[in-house]
């Protein structure tokens, strides 16, 4: 499990089918009674929330804080149109439920150690060489906060799952390692299939 920092801060809490990663920018259309009243509470406190990953069996427990960066439609009915941006990785310690959206009582987690030299490089040239064969993926930033892992996992080349494995992830070689093992597993599939849908 990732380490810890401390914990006792409370987060709006939002259960969605998605896994969000630090740096990830992520578009939300808000739509719920539930979760009109908790964008906005965040919208006038200036304060985050914190998107867990949900599953048929329930919310996980390790997700990512999201600030909202823009507000790019607000309908005459509350519904909003938002863009949100990963934050920092919380380990869920605790729920109230008194509210009428989850307030989650949040651990930070740390990130241990750094990838060594030759998986970096061999991550990122995977991760280039498929550049070609899928128009939303996005040249890592060497000079982003975000770890390597977090830049290239927020391509729509990887699912969920493999997003919340990231998250749970003890240190940046672990989360590396795995992001090199499915650029790996993708390479062969986006070469036959010529990276449209179409065969080669």
């Amino acid at each position: 499990m990732p380490a810890a920092m401390s914990g006792g801060e409370w987060l709006p809490l939002f259960p969605l089918p998605v896994a969000l990663l630090p740096g990830m920018h992520l578009p939300l259309h808000i739509f719920e009674e539930r979760y009109k009243q908790m964008i906005g509470d965040c919208l006038r406190g200036g304060e985050p929330f914190g998107i867990v990953l949900n599953r048929p069996a329930g919310a996980v427990q390790t997700g990512c804080s999201a600030e909202i960066v823009a507000v790019l439609r607000a309908y005459d009915d509350g519904r909003l149109d938002i863009v949100t941006r990963g934050l920092k990785r919380f380990r869920v310690g605790g729920i109230d439920a008194a509210r009428p959206y989850l307030m989650a009582e949040v651990e930070w987690l740390a990130d241990d150690g750094a990838a060594p030299d030759p998986l970096v490089s061999e991550a990122s040239a995977l991760y280039r060489d498929l550049l070609g064969f899928h128009g939303n993926a996005l040249l890592p930033d060497s000079g982003r906060a975000e770890p390597l892992s977090f830049q290239l996992a927020a391509s729509e080349l990887f699912r969920p799952a493999d997003r919340q494995a990231l998250l749970e992830a003890a240190d940046e070689a672990e989360r590396l390692t795995r992001v090199r093992d499915t650029l790996r597993s993708l390479k062969p599939v986006l070469v036959r299939i010529g990276g449209n849908g179409h065969p080669a």
